[in-house]
């Protein structure tokens, strides 16, 4: 066989995806390999974790980072995070977003955002649970957006998971609806963010009749957002997301965690961690091979002998 009959035959049994939760007989501790000192008992993930449980416990909302390179293995990190906080003791009920399915990286901001995170937050809790969560504030919202969008909502059959779907979908494939939304939501953010918090509020206390401590909302793949300027140029829209919109990007009431360029962690690390919980959690590559060691060399001149 040759070489690359091997290598097509290894590319088929292997992927590149994260690991899934049925998965994680195939993970791999890394932390070694990645640098983490083997002083430190717990890893990235594990920290978080541990952050987590101590404030939901208390009832204190907190919003976290996670940066790393692309293909350091954050998801399948983000998925064992999720593992821990849903068996361990305090038990949370724990809602990864994949932004992706909701939001075009090439142009993102809070908006987009909060409205992935409601959609996946109703979706999960009615398939997982079997909890129906009502509209409230939003409702009134959904027959603006109906016109904007010419997409009729029901309100005799509300479903809260059903309505975003529509209108995240619009959203993500028609940049004009993105556009319009931004506008319409722009003075009423705060109320939308109140809106939300009402939605998390009685998703909490049913989970809590459940026997859950609380709930966390992992959104995964904002990492992936691209990079560019804003608005005068003097701004990219990274920093605008995470740094500007700080104060609703941390305004859930539950336990956030945020996936974010690696630029963006590096750049401004001081202003992330202030804003995020006073932490920014960076998974570092794993090493495949060490370098050898420099040879000493001389800058000295060879000078002939003799007179």
């Amino acid at each position: 066989m040759s070489d690359a009959e091997i290598s097509n035959a290894i590319f088929k049994i292997f992927t590149v995806q994260p690991l899934r939760l049925d998965q994680m007989n195939l993970y791999v501790p890394l932390d070694k390999f990645r640098g983490i000192a083997e002083k430190e008992t717990r890893g990235g993930v594990e920290k978080i974790a541990s952050y987590v449980q101590n404030a939901g416990t208390v009832g204190r909302f907190t919003a976290h980072v996670f940066a790393g390179h692309e293909g350091s293995g954050k998801s399948t990190e983000l998925v064992r995070l999720k593992n821990i906080l849903e068996t361990q003791t305090p038990k949370f009920f724990v809602v990864h977003c994949k932004a992706d399915e909701d939001i075009d990286r090439n142009d993102v901001d809070f908006p987009e955002v909060l409205i992935a995170i409601v959609r996946q937050l109703a979706l999960q809790m009615k398939e997982r649970e079997k909890i129906p969560l009502e509209p409230g504030y939003f409702k009134s919202r959904f027959e603006w957006w109906s016109k904007v969008f010419t997409t009729p909502i029901e309100f005799e059959k509300f479903d809260l998971s059903a309505a975003f779907f529509k209108i995240s979908g619009a959203i993500k494939n028609s940049p004009s609806s993105r556009e319009k939304v931004r506008k319409f939501m722009e003075p009423d953010t705060d109320n939308l963010l109140n809106a939300a918090n009402d939605v998390i509020s009685k998703a909490t206390q049913e989970l809590i009749k459940k026997g859950y401590a609380g709930l966390v909302i992992v959104v995964d793949d904002l990492d992936k957002m691209i990079v560019k300027p804003i608005g005068d140029g003097k701004t990219d829209s990274d920093k605008h997301l995470f740094l500007n919109r700080a104060p609703q990007m941390t305004g859930l009431q539950c336990q956030v965690i945020y996936t974010m360029p690696l630029s963006l962690a590096y750049s401004h690390s001081s202003q992330v961690k202030k804003a995020y919980s006073n932490r920014l959690t960076m998974i570092p590559m794993v090493k495949i091979r060490t370098p050898p060691p420099k040879q000493r060399t001389t800058n000295r001149a060879s000078r002939p002998c003799g007179p």
